[in-house]
């Protein structure tokens, strides 16, 4: 995009968001993905082999997982017009669909799409999600005008466990001289910010510095709007787009990067 603010350390090199659902990379890395460099891969983008009927796709309006990941495909394709960005699909399947699957179980398939990737873009930058998010308070709710899901709906804004198995997973089992960078969640990091936890991936490959990253909100905010489906869920009534989304996104780049 034209007038993009530069990012430290990026420049011209290609860029992987790895983005575990449809809907992270424009809600927490539209900084990362409107980049020309930038490719775009989807973790969690197919549905169970057998159709099943869950608490969170009723929630959105659906009758069952088919319709649900259909709809949240073409939702996807709408968010992503226009932007330059190559888009890359892991196919598995998300949490409310694995019947108590440990997610371990899809450990090589991530690293394998990943790893092909990088051998493809030797000089190319990593980004992840930091896993942020805690317990919500009535005060953040009233204070922030948080994002919520409606009352009883499994997740919340505590730390996505998917987000931090794809990080965790790839922080520890990426080749070293890979460089990652790791980005904060909407709506988590509106209850708890993602410092503490990317000083903790710091330790595990090399020390991160917070970067708050300036965007473009009005193109954030119509691309966001796209996915409607989880609009309704995940976003409190009130809150308006873009009028309620912060004008910054932060980033963790790796010390003297």
């Amino acid at each position: 995009m034209s007038g993009q603010p530069a990012i430290p350390g990026i420049g011209e090199r290609a860029v992987l968001v790895v983005s575990p659902h449809f809907d992270d990379g424009v809600l927490s890395a539209h900084s990362l993905i409107t980049l020309p460099t930038a490719t775009v891969m989807t973790v969690f983008s197919a549905g169970p082999e057998v159709a099943m009927a869950t608490e969170w796709d009723r929630a959105c309006g659906f009758a069952d997982s088919s319709t649900a990941m259909a709809e949240r495909r073409r939702e996807d394709d709408l968010a992503f017009a226009g932007l330059s960005a190559k888009r890359l699909f892991i196919g598995l399947a998300e949490g409310q669909y694995r019947n108590g699957e440990a997610l371990d179980t899809d450990t090589p398939a991530l690293l394998t799409a990943v790893n092909e990737w990088v051998k493809d873009h030797p000089a190319g930058i990593v980004a992840l999600p930091v896993g942020a998010g805690g317990h919500l308070t009535l005060v953040h709710r009233v204070r922030h005008k948080i994002p919520h899901p409606r009352i009883g709906l499994p997740g919340g804004t505590s730390p996505s466990p998917e987000h931090v198995w794809v990080t965790d997973v790839l922080c520890r089992d990426l080749p070293s001289v890979v460089p990652i960078v790791v980005y904060e969640e909407l709506p988590y990091g509106w209850v708890k910010r993602g410092n503490e936890r990317a000083a903790q991936l710091g330790r595990s490959r090399s020390p991160f510095q917070q970067v708050d990253v300036p965007i473009d909100r009005a193109d954030k905010g119509r691309r966001v709007e796209l996915y409607a489906s989880q609009r309704r869920v995940i976003f409190a009534p009130w809150v308006q787009m873009p009028k309620h989304l912060p004008s910054t996104e932060r980033i963790w780049i790796p010390t003297g990067f």
